[in-house]
Parts: structure tokens; sequence; C-alpha cells
């Protein structure tokens, strides 16, 4: 049965989004944070933080959430790479993130606390709350809709066609970061001058290596110099990073930067088409 559910954009996300409200739809009131992981083994756990409570409350995971949990997972994660887990976070203010990490072995489970006679588990305390207002609380989570912690779009005017040349340029750009991010070694190659440099050399010997830590979307050439046999061009980028030091460096940048990225990059026509020769 494929775990695609209505409205999916394709991306995967909407199965990170439909598990998040099966999991919160069984939560405790006033929860702060849910925390999901997803092992490549299949096993998925999840916990809510609730105030008051020493411990992460876990939670029963629906089968449907597993599914399309590891779905997500197995489509996203580079078969050539070491295992790696999903890890999930969502936060009533609609915050939700989901990002790859090394795939630890799963502790063994805390063992359980004893509980003084005549006194009720604090657990069985929240469900029985759960119960009185479990769907008003649950009305309220969604009320600021999801707030992927990704970068925004970016916001770009309606203008004039761009010169035909630097359309083309643009249009060796797009096919430089598409090969990039479908990782075809091979197409990329094919991009490129004879002797790349700069970040271009960087680019390849990452994809050759399988260490590139991003997908690039360039939007736009904001700034175009057209030499005759070579071109240097500014390019508007969005950044989806995919290992920690790129998020944090994406998260700085929407926060204290303009939440987009420049890259300046050399092009070089060889009368066949322009070939990306170098980065900054």
């Amino acid at each position: 049965m494929q775990m695609t559910p209505a409205g999916d954009r394709g991306d995967g996300r909407t199965l990170v989004e439909h598990a998040v409200r099966l999991l919160l739809s069984a939560g405790p009131p006033g929860w702060t944070q849910l925390h999901i992981e997803c092992s490549p083994t299949g096993e998925v756990r999840a916990f809510v933080t609730v105030p008051g409570v020493a411990q992460p409350h876990s939670l029963t995971v629906p089968s449907e959430a597993a599914q399309g949990l590891n779905t997500y997972l197995h489509t996203t994660a580079s078969p050539a790479a070491a295992p790696r887990q999903l890890v999930v976070d969502c936060f009533p203010d609609g915050r939700l993130s989901a990002r790859m990490e090394p795939a630890p072995a799963f502790p063994a489970a805390a063992p359980a606390v004893a509980q003084r006679p005549g006194r009720q588990p604090w657990r069985k305390r929240l469900l029985a709350a759960l119960t009185a207002i479990g769907l008003v609380a649950a009305a309220a989570i969604f009320a600021f809709g999801w707030r992927w912690s990704e970068p925004r779009e970016a916001d770009i005017s309606l203008l004039p066609p761009p010169p035909q040349r630097q359309q083309q340029a643009f249009d060796a750009i797009s096919q430089w970061f598409a090969a990039l991010n479908a990782r075809d070694t091979a197409a990329a190659l094919q991009l490129v001058c004879p002797n790349p440099s700069g970040a271009v050399l960087n680019d390849i010997e990452a994809l050759q290596g399988n260490y590139l830590g991003s997908f690039d979307y360039p939007e736009a050439i904001v700034d175009f110099h057209d030499n005759g046999g070579t071109a240097k061009t500014k390019v508007l980028l969005r950044v989806k990073p995919i290992t920690e030091l790129q998020r944090k460096a994406v998260e700085e940048n929407q926060r204290d930067g303009s939440g987009l990225a420049h890259r300046w990059i050399v092009l070089d026509d060889d009368g066949g088409g322009w070939k990306v020769c170098g980065s900054e």
C-alpha cells in the first residue's frame, strides 16, 4: 500500500507531517516538544516533553506513522552512505524539522520507577486529563500550521527577459546544480571546462567522494559580466542543507543574514556553449 497522504507535494514532507499529526493526536496536553527517531532498521521511537515531568513521555507509534517515517527515511538517505537515522523535532508554535544523523544502536529501555502504594502513576494521570481536554488541545496544535526549518523561498520580482547569453549562462549553471543535486557525476563532468578550479573543483571532488553537504537551487543571475570567451556571474541560490555543518550555516544566515546565498561562478564559452569553470 502506498503511504502518500492526499496533498503530498512529492518531496515526502507530507509523510512526516502526517506521522507527527498521528502521534500528537494521542499525546498529553501541555507538551513542549515532540522528538522522533526513526532507525534504518525500521524501529521508530517518539517522546514528548511535558513541563513538570522529569522524564520525556514515550508515545505509542501507530503503524501508519512508522511506515510513513520509514518511507521518508529510505527515499531520502543515500544508499552508499553509512546508515543514518531520521530525527524529527516539532514544537507547539508549528516549527517542524527533519534531519539525518548517524544511526546509533538504540539504548536499552530505562528501568521502571517504583511507585508508592496507593499512588496512581503519572502517565495514568496524564491520560485521564487527556480524556477531558485532548480534543481541545489537539485543535490548538495546528493553529499556526507547519513551519519547516529550512531556507525561505527567494523573493524575486518580475523583470524583463535577460539577454540571450545571460540566459544561456543561467541555463548552464542550472544544469550544473541539477547534476550535483542528482549526484550524477558523469553529467556534472560534461558541464565543466577541462581545468575547473575553486569551489567547482571542490564540488566535483565532494561529488565523487559522496560528501556534498547540501542541495543548491539557482534562482537568478543578479550580476553578469560577459567578456566574450568568459563570463563572471553572481548567482542567487537557495540552499537545502543535508549535513549538520551546512544546517547550522543556513540557520545562521536566516537568523543574522539575508536568508539567501550568493555565489560567484566563472564560465567559459568553448564554442559549443557555456561551461562551468570556477566558483567562489
